[in-house]
């Protein structure tokens, strides 16, 4: 969260800038960072979609054509994806637990760890919530393309968490079940990156197909790498991927 601001409007917003101001939330840097982008897209006639935005809301970011954090709000989805949607307040609340946790004195941080609020936060339930329900709706929006592009000057920002653990896709591509399995395992996170890829190359052909894809710069970019998952993957996080395909 503290490096979001930096991947939208850049230098001005890293974590040391907003370190050294303690006037705003970091919820108001993120504002910030999303009406600079917008207002200066709107600057070059260009508009806006901002899909699935991160850590505020819609009515907070100005000068955009479209801003929406369900995808039932953009295309119609099959009764099969409606059930996996659900309960998407669960990841809120371990953020805030967690946030709870490191602001409170250290004489009271013990007594909140063994709390049944931040055991939920922690529990098996609650993170296979987040990975089936919460991080699955993340996938479906990369899954319909063509409701979401237009042959216009437009900028389309898709935040997406799929490739962060807990990993919740299966080979199929749809959301694991409540009965299965290690989210975090080297198969789930190898299944949800398969899966990703696929649905950026069919949005890829798709652009191709409509003829947009020549006069389309296409940017994928992380807040950090991964080196060797299951064992210090830390190592690779100083290096985050950055690709960048062209007009022409």
């Amino acid at each position: 969260m503290p490096s979001a601001a930096a991947l939208i409007a850049g230098a001005a917003y890293t974590p040391v800038r907003i370190n050294a101001d303690n006037s705003k939330l970091i919820s108001e840097h993120l504002s910030d960072a999303y009406n600079w982008l917008a207002t200066t897209l709107a600057a070059h006639e260009y508009e806006s979609v901002f899909i699935h935005h991160k850590w505020m809301i819609c009515a907070d970011i100005a000068h955009t054509k479209k801003c929406t954090s369900s995808i039932s709000d953009i295309t119609k989805l099959s009764e099969r994806d409606r059930l996996a949607v659900d309960d998407q307040g669960i990841d809120g609340m371990t953020i805030a637990d967690f946030s709870i946790f490191k602001v409170l004195p250290v004489s009271l941080k013990s007594h909140f760890y063994d709390s049944e609020f931040f055991r939920f936060a922690l529990s098996r339930e609650a993170q296979l919530a987040i990975a089936t329900n919460y991080r699955y709706e993340e996938f479906l929006y990369l899954s319909h393309p063509s409701d979401l592009s237009e042959v216009a000057n437009q900028f389309i920002h898709i935040w997406s968490g799929q490739l962060v653990g807990r990993f919740g896709l299966n080979e199929q591509c749809d959301a694991l079940q409540r009965s299965v399995n290690d989210l975090y395992a080297m198969e789930s996170r190898v299944n949800s990156t398969r899966c990703v890829l696929y649905v950026l190359a069919t949005w890829f052909d798709w652009m191709k197909r409509n003829q947009v894809f020549d006069n389309t710069k296409i940017i994928i970019v992380a807040d950090h790498g991964a080196h060797d998952y299951c064992n210090n993957w830390v190592r690779g996080a100083v290096n985050p991927i950055l690709l960048v395909k062209d007009f022409n």
